[in-house]
């Protein structure tokens, strides 16, 4: 006897209708909402699906990226794309997969990625589906740590090798000092001492550059005017200006309002970025300073005209050591960024290779 087939009625149908739609847009508002972005491919690496996440990420419009080649928005391209197919092929899973993608304005993403093969009710694949996260955040947490890191390590080493140089060197110099007032020292020899003199000085200006680097930076703070500090830095470096051929031109302001900064650090700053602008410059160049009062703040200019900074050494100036120069420490800028955000303030620099540079800091005009 044939079994009764059983009928369904139209009012189930709607239920399982509705049912169905509430499922899709619980996982359409899931998606969407989610800070991961999700998208698929079918077996020929083209996207089919694109989430509002995916979209907010790398800068695609769905229009953009529905239908392009996955491997378009992989910096390393087709070759990295392979790869992962290949893990996925062997039955591998690629999960928290490190990565670079593409945004649409051409600017790098740092990402993990984790992927699956999407198959059909036979088991077949037919596709990917990938889980992308930005991890740029944490890239750059990671980083700020190796270098805290790779400056700890310096200072110590540092500090060491200055205390066991300053020692023997302080003997050289206080011998020397004494042959050089000798009578018999006469002649070449006399130039001689000069020299050797000279130079156990520019060994213990680094030396001191090296300490101040190590030591834990003190502040004492008290009311003072950023352009009277700015004037006993162009004083200290009249000098070098000089010898440079610099004209200056000064844009101070009127009546700046006091700030707290530790008057003989801050100074230390300015004088380093003075130096190093003059080091820049070709004879007869033009270096501006201004100072300016902004909204609970001041903010100082020292703009060379000199032959500015490579765009790929941008990157490394505040490092510790990083110099270009044969007699430079390469700390100056790295001792200088110290003092500027130990008083809270933020230090800028803007620069085009034969352009010049403009270094620019901000103290607040409060503690």
């Amino acid at each position: 006897m044939p079994s009764e087939a059983k009928s369904i009625s139209y009012q189930d149908l709607y239920k399982l209708y509705e049912e169905s739609r509430r499922n899709s847009e619980f996982l359409s508002k899931l998606i969407s909402g989610s800070n991961d972005a999700v998208v698929t491919t079918d077996l020929h690496g083209r996207i089919n699906f694109w989430s509002q996440p995916a979209e907010r990420m790398l800068g695609y419009s769905p229009r953009q990226a529905l239908g392009k080649p996955v491997t378009e928005i992989y910096f390393a391209g087709k070759e990295e794309a392979e790869r992962v197919m290949q893990e996925l092929r062997r039955g591998a899973r690629v999960q928290n997969w490190e990565t670079v993608l593409k945004r649409a304005d051409g600017t790098s993403l740092h990402a993990s990625i984790s992927i699956t093969l999407l198959k059909d009710e036979k088991g077949a694949a037919i596709g990917t589906l990938g889980i992308v996260r930005d991890i740029s955040e944490v890239r750059q947490l990671q980083q700020q740590l190796r270098r805290s890191e790779r400056l700890a390590t310096i200072g110590e080493l540092s500090s060491h090798i200055a205390h066991e140089i300053r020692n023997p060197l302080s003997a050289v110099k206080m011998n020397l000092q004494i042959l050089s007032r000798m009578p018999e020292l006469q002649g070449r020899a006399r130039e001689h001492m000069k020299i050797a003199l000279q130079e156990i000085d520019h060994l213990d200006s680094i030396l001191a550059e090296i300490v101040d680097f190590v030591r834990p930076l003190r502040l004492n703070r008290q009311p003072a005017r950023l352009a009277t500090i700015m004037e006993e830095a162009l004083l200290m470096a009249e000098d070098a200006l000089q010898k440079a051929d610099v004209r200056l031109i000064r844009d101070f302001g009127r009546d700046a309002a006091d700030v707290p900064v530790d008057p003989l650090r801050v100074r230390q700053a300015f004088l380093n970025l003075l130096l190093n602008a003059v080091q820049a410059m070709e004879p007869a160049s033009e270096l501006r300073i201004a100072i300016r009062e902004s909204t609970a703040c001041q903010v100082v200019e020292i703009s060379d005209s000199g032959r500015g900074i490579p765009a790929e050494r941008m990157q490394q100036i505040f490092e510790p050591f990083f110099t270009t120069r044969s007699d430079g420490t390469g700390l100056g800028l790295t001792i200088t960024k110290r003092i500027v955000e130990g008083h809270g303030g933020t230090i800028d620099v803007e620069s085009r290779e034969g352009a010049g540079t403009t270094f620019r800091i901000t103290f607040l005009t409060y503690s």
